[in-house]
This record gives C-alpha cells, sequence and structure tokens, in this order.
C-alpha cells in the first residue's frame, strides 16, 4: 500500500470536508475513511474525489460509509471519478457535482485469477455478481433499469461533466468555488488497465444556458393597454323622472406613455359635447357595464390558466417521447419540461439534436456462464475483483 492520501477539514462546526484522491485500496484507505467519517459531528459533508477507481470492495465499504453518515454528503468530482470511484460517488452521496471538465467512468469488474478452470470458472461467477450489483447503484441514482447500465459498464463508458448529469448519474455542472490545495495524481496500476474513451456517449454540443434565474425577456415586453374601472356614481333624477347628469360607469384606458385619458360625461340633460371632444372620446375611452368587465376579466384568467395547462401537457408529452428514444435519461425530464416551458423553441432544437439511443433503454446482451462451468458465491483464490 502507498502513502495514504486522506485529508479531512472541519470547515465549520456543522461542515466538513473529505479529500478522496489515489487509488481506492492502495492511496486511499476504506478502513481509514470509514474510521474519520463515523467521528464527524457535522450536518454537511463535501467529499471531493480525483480517483482512477481501484478495490471494489474498499469502494463499496466507502461508500456505505458515506451513506451511512447523518450529515447531507454532497460528492464533487474534481477531475476523475473511474471506476470504484464513480460508484462511491453515485451511490455515497446524497447530491453528486461535476466540476467543469472533469470525467466519469463506469465499466465491468475485472480481475486477475489463478488456478484450474474450476477455479477459473468461480472468478467468472464472482464478476458477474459483483458487476451486476454496481449496475443496480447506478440505475437506482439516475432511475433508469439496470439492464442498461450493465450494457454501459460492459463497453467502458466514459461521461463528460455534461452527459454525466444527463444520464442522470449527477445532479449539477457548478464551477470552482475556492482555492484546492494542489494534489498530483500519478497514473498509477488502475489506470494502465482503461481502454480510454472508445465507449464514450455521443458527444452533441448541448446548450447549457441557466434556466430558472432572472430571464433578459423584461425589456422586450410590449406595453400594453391596461383597463382600470372607475367607481359608478348614481345618476340623480330629476322631477320629470329625466336624468340631470349623465355619469356612466367607465373604464380610463391608459395609453402607451402611462398617462390616463379623462372621458367626458355629459354636463347636462341638455348640453351636447363637441364634435371634436366626441371623437377623441371614441378612440380613448371605453364605456361597459362594471358586472360585464369583471366577467370579462375572470374569462381572461380562465383562458390564461387553460393555456399554461396546455403548454406543460405539450412540453412532457416531448420529453416523454425524448426519453423513450433514447436522447434524455429519466433523471432530466423535470429539469427539460421545465426548460422546454421557458424555451421551446431551443429546447426542441437541442434535445432532437442528440442522438436517438444514446442512453438505452433496453437489455442489448446477456452475460452467462458457459456450458458447464459451475457459479458459486464463494470468492476465487487469487487477487480480489478491482473496477
Amino acid at each position: 500500500m502507498g502513502e495514504l492520501m486522506l485529508q479531512i477539514k472541519n470547515l465549520s462546526e456543522s461542515k466538513a470536508e473529505l479529500f478522496v484522491y489515489g487509488e481506492i485500496g492502495w492511496e486511499t484507505d476504506a478502513y481509514a475513511i470509514a474510521r474519520e467519517v463515523s467521528s464527524l459531528d457535522v450536518s454537511e459533508l463535501s467529499v471531493r474525489i480525483h480517483s482512477p477507481g481501484g478495490d471494489v470492495y474498499d469502494g463499496l465499504a466507502i461508500m456505505n460509509a458515506l451513506k451511512a453518515h447523518p450529515a447531507h454528503v454532497t460528492a464533487v468530482v474534481e477531475g476523475l471519478a473511474a471506476s470504484a470511484a464513480s460508484f462511491i460517488a453515485v451511490g455515497g452521496a446524497d447530491r453528486v457535482v461535476m466540476r467543469p471538465g472533469s470525467e466519469l467512468m463506469i465499466h465491468d469488474a475485472m480481475t486477475i485469477a489463478l488456478g484450474n478452470a474450476e477455479d477459473l470458472g468461480k472468478a467468472l461467477g464472482d464478476l458477474d455478481r459483483v458487476s451486476n450489483t454496481l449496475a443496480e447503484i447506478y440505475a437506482a441514482k439516475a432511475g433508469t433499469p439496470a439492464d442498461m447500465w450493465r450494457e454501459a459498464m460492459r463497453a467502458e463508458t466514459w461521461f463528460t461533466a455534461d452527459e454525466a448529469v444527463e444520464a442522470g448519474l449527477a445532479d449539477e455542472v457548478s464551477s470552482v468555488d475556492e482555492p484546492l490545495p494542489a494534489v498530483a495524481l500519478a497514473r498509477g496500476r488502475v489506470m494502465n488497465v482503461f481502454s480510454g474513451r472508445r465507449g464514450k456517449p455521443p458527444r452533441e454540443l448541448l446548450n447549457h444556458e441557466v434556466r430558472g434565474g432572472d430571464s433578459g425577456m423584461a425589456d422586450e415586453v410590449k406595453n400594453e393597454e391596461v383597463i382600470e374601472p372607475t367607481e359608478a356614481v348614481q345618476p340623480a333624477e330629476s322631477e320629470a323622472g329625466e336624468v340631470s347628469e349623465a355619469v356612466e360607469d367607465q373604464a380610463a384606458v391608459t395609453s402607451e406613455d402611462g398617462e390616463a385619458s379623462e372621458s367626458e360625461s355629459a354636463e347636462s340633460a341638455g348640453g351636447e359635447a363637441s364634435d371634436g371632444e366626441a371623437e377623441a372620446s371614441e378612440e380613448t375611452v371605453v364605456t361597459l357595464d362594471r358586472a360585464r368587465y369583471e366577467e370579462l376579466l375572470a374569462q381572461l384568467a380562465e383562458g390564461q390558466e387553460a393555456l399554461k395547462v396546455v403548454a406543460r401537457r405539450e412540453a412532457e408529452d416531448f420529453v416523454d417521447r425524448a426519453i423513450s428514444e433514447g436522447r434524455l435519461g429519466a433523471a432530466s425530464r423535470d429539469r427539460e419540461v421545465s426548460n422546454y416551458l421557458v424555451d421551446a423553441g431551443e429546447t426542441r432544437a437541442r434535445i432532437e439534436a442528440l442522438a436517438v439511443g444514446r442512453i438505452p433503454r433496453s437489455e442489448k446482451g446477456h452475460s452467462v456462464p458457459d456450458e458447464g462451468v459451475s457459479v458459486t458465491n464463494k470468492r476465487p483464490r487469487g487477487p480480489i475483483p478491482r473496477v
């Protein structure tokens, strides 16, 4: 075992930070991490990860130690979370954050076995069982079938930061918020067996505009006419039953420059407005009954609510279809529905540009031992499985 790369910092009375750097099982020891994590009395724990992976069982022990801690755990992938480091982040944290430029890699468990045919047959069964266990961890985070994750593991799949979020393995991409200590990560034994990016997902360019914040639409809103009701005044009747002052319930229409036009009412029973005044009044003033006015406002509100329902149904139908086609992961559904409601055109164009089937939705193969090979739960002689 090489020099341990373990560092824990208390950021405050309620926050702590753990660094998981280097190879799991050699430079990062499961027992040391589990012991230190269990002793932390904090409500927030940040786990910063930069590791090529390593021993599968040490990785599972670290993952379970993080899950068992009562704090809210945030895993931050600083550079690389490959192999065992990937399921430490995905399965051990409540929230996974990818730094810009970071990557995450998943693949099947591997080992070096020594023995006769029976021994090697047992090793095959153990590796298959371990890989299925890891696939369940990825599936639980992404909300998609374990079979599709096992297929991606067989292909040794690499995810960029944005691809990890799209696939549901991570929750967000976030920039570095504070300086980090310089820790070198040499290319060790684990990295030497990786095949590289041959199995990466499609790398279509994505639009990553910030959603849900202040939008730039405020300056694009056109001035609209605002109808403001005036108080109704009951007309007084003369002895002959005629209206002496015809004051009607009116609505003054606010013009674009924000100044309301004044309505003209009849000055007396026998008086008449001039032609110029009457023409100006017809252009700027709408006279209607208050009950009718309030009815129109109610109908307008109902119509706006109906349009929102229709727009959301359209957004959900489009995103659900993209998920069924394998363009998106199920974990991104709510986010993309919100994006569609903000800008349907941009969201539709971006998602339609993604390749169909980029995220498998069904099983594409089987892994079974050869006929006559016995599969047991006994661990093989020789080195333990690694990922």
